[in-house]
């Protein structure tokens, strides 16, 4: 009791600044249900009675709906993925601009050009030799086939 009492000013006020368009929305929609609702009604009563008749069309109805809303929710969950991916790819590329700017500012262009330039050597002397090996376990792998081994596939 003692939450709603405490609430009970934030309602009154809340209630007192949206009753002037609460009230007209109120006033249109009552006004639209005492049209329309006689026009309405015979429509309503044959799509109910063609739903009471014939089953399926309910099932295919409520199988379309779960199949609009799964839609939906898939392409939501896609649009998540791709806002994070391209969060993430952003903030690492202007990290890695942010880094390589303080790396030039502390020690200078040449000797950051000589450390890049280490570093991209040291990444292609593992490549090739990484590349050779397993070029080398292909070799051996396609040679045993040629000697008579059997085909995987």
């Amino acid at each position: 009791m003692d939450a709603l009492e405490d609430y009970h000013a934030v309602l009154t006020t809340l209630y007192s600044l949206l009753s002037p368009i609460l009230y007209p929305t109120l006033r249109f929609l009552n006004w639209a249900r005492t049209l329309l609702l006689p026009l309405l009604r015979p429509l309503l009563l044959q799509l109910t009675n063609a739903a009471h008749d014939s089953p399926a069309i309910v099932s295919l109805g409520v199988l379309l709906v779960t199949l609009y809303i799964s839609m939906r929710v898939m392409g939501f969950m896609q649009r998540m993925v791709a806002f994070g991916a391209r969060l993430i790819f952003g903030l690492v590329f202007y990290g890695a601009i942010v880094v390589g700017g303080m790396m030039v500012y502390q020690r200078g262009v040449e000797r950051t050009a000589s450390d890049v330039l280490g570093w991209v050597g040291e990444v292609q002397r593992i490549w090739v030799r990484e590349y050779g090996r397993w070029e080398e376990v292909q070799n051996q792998a396609s040679g045993g086939r040629q000697r008579g081994g059997r085909e995987r596939w």
